[in-house]
């Protein structure tokens, strides 16, 4: 298909363009050294990918969902010492974060003294909102950093807007007099007992 590469390419340069394929000597071994790096490049990236599929496999099975999540949005608020209170929130395809994903929230419905599950609340409303309303791709799990209160406050979000069905969980990091080892604590609606993962 050289020549049909070669046109495209004059077409797009606006001025001749020659498709050559070296034969021999130190162009031809150039040539030979791109497709091997362009193989291991290759394999390098299915082999990720696969470790990816089961890390995603994994979760659906610990967090008991239907698919796996494909997509993950995952939400935080801060506040500095009780004040100027923001929201959060990052997303992830396929287990790799997504740079134009990540969303900065002004939270509109605390004023004062700081309310992170009144925050939290307003925040995944927001976004919930907005993926209804403009027909976005719905995640297949909304992950909440925080714990029980937290994750009470989206399951109502989620509700509000119409969507409960959508996995949702809240992670706890850290080592707690609850949870004394190096695993998270994710929470689950309904769930009494939280599932610790690595």
């Amino acid at each position: 298909d050289a020549g049909v590469i070669a046109r495209w390419l004059s077409r797009q340069r606006g001025r001749k363009v020659a498709v050559l394929t070296p034969r021999r000597g130190g162009k031809r071994r150039l040539v030979e050294m791109a497709c091997e790096n362009a193989g291991e490049s290759l394999g390098r990236e299915e082999v990720q990918l696969s470790k990816d599929q089961a890390t995603l496999e994994a979760i659906r099975q610990a967090l008991g969902l239907d698919d796996i999540p494909v997509r993950i949005e995952a939400f935080d608020i801060s506040n500095l010492h009780g004040s100027q209170i923001v929201g959060a929130s990052v997303t992830f395809r396929n287990g790799r974060a997504l740079k134009d994903g990540y969303r900065r929230y002004r939270i509109r419905s605390v004023s004062g003294r700081a309310d992170d599950f009144a925050a939290m609340r307003e925040i995944v409303s927001r976004r919930m909102e907005r993926i209804v309303n403009e027909g976005g791709e719905m995640p297949g799990l909304i992950l909440i950093d925080g714990g029980k209160g937290q994750l009470s406050s989206a399951a109502g979000a989620l509700e509000e807007v119409g969507v409960a069905d959508v996995g949702l969980c809240s992670i706890s990091k850290g080592r707690t007099a609850d949870n004394p080892g190096d695993q998270d604590v994710f929470f689950l609606p309904g769930r009494s007992e939280p599932v610790r993962m690595k």
